[in-house]
């Protein structure tokens, strides 16, 4: 299994959230909006 971010996730590929950092208003707001770790993204 590799890492990296979302930003480089290329389209039509799928990845699971592992965690899920930054500054705090920006990391509350992604948890807010469901990037949780565990969850799969497309």
């Amino acid at each position: 299994m590799s890492t990296g971010t979302l930003d480089k996730l290329p389209i039509g590929k799928s990845a699971r959230i592992l965690d899920v950092v930054g500054e705090a208003g920006l990391q509350q707001r992604l948890l807010e909006m469901g990037l949780l770790p565990g969850v799969d993204v497309t």
